[in-house]
């Protein structure tokens, strides 16, 4: 029972660090959309 509890408790863990890092790129992504966006407009 440990050992399934265990198991399932790293599995949670794994997919929030998995979801942690996608909306950072996700995140990452969109601010440099962002950055060429603004820059685009201060250049005109």
């Amino acid at each position: 029972m440990l050992r399934i509890r265990n198991a399932g408790h790293h599995g949670m863990v794994a997919a929030g660090l998995a979801a942690m890092f996608t909306a950072a790129v996700l995140g990452a992504q969109l601010a440099a959309d962002a950055v060429v966006y603004v820059g685009e407009l201060l250049i005109r």
